[in-house]
């Protein structure tokens, strides 16, 4: 079977004005939320990766051991599904109605929803010593923020401004 010319977009056919309907499993959908913060179920939390109780809403979280906030940033992505071995799992589809080409594989796909904590307010962040920006993410996967340096000594945690209009973070 051929990747065709739309690679890696698949074309299901024409909508009803007559323009051709492509699937495509390479997009993402990303949005900042904020919610009330009235009570615990109106906040988005994350463990605390050492930011100041001034950073988090402490009505919510009196002891700081969780970054608590009413924003955040929110994205939907797909990720192929695997079976155990990662092996992509398939599905096998009958024609559509009036297509010749007999029955079509179709990668199943896994819908993901990724959520990562916002500061409200520009909060830096530095370290005693040089750590690598993946071992601090894969610490903190919860809390948005950006690292700086060659040896990631310093960073920021990012705000509903410097998400949304990048220039001015």
């Amino acid at each position: 079977m051929g990747l065709g010319a739309n690679y890696p977009y698949l074309l299901e056919g024409l909508d009803t004005d007559g323009r051709p309907s492509f699937r495509a499993s390479d997009h993402s959908l990303q949005f900042t939320v904020k919610l009330s913060g009235k009570n615990p179920q109106e906040v988005f939390s994350a463990r605390n990766p050492g930011l100041p109780a001034m950073a988090s809403l402490v009505d919510q979280n009196p002891d700081a051991s969780m970054f608590v906030s009413r924003w955040a940033e929110v994205a939907y992505f797909l990720k192929p599904a695997t079976l155990a071995g990662g092996v992509i799992q398939m599905q096998t589809l009958g024609s559509p109605p009036g297509t010749p080409n007999g029955p079509q594989a179709l990668n199943l796909f896994t819908l993901y929803r990724r959520q990562r904590v916002l500061s409200p307010v520009t909060q830096p962040i530095s370290f005693p010593t040089p750590i690598a920006a993946s071992a601090f993410y894969g610490n903190f996967p919860e809390t948005s923020m950006q690292l700086f340096g060659p040896a990631f000594t310093s960073g920021v945690i990012n705000t509903p401004s410097t998400i949304t209009n990048p220039e001015i973070g």
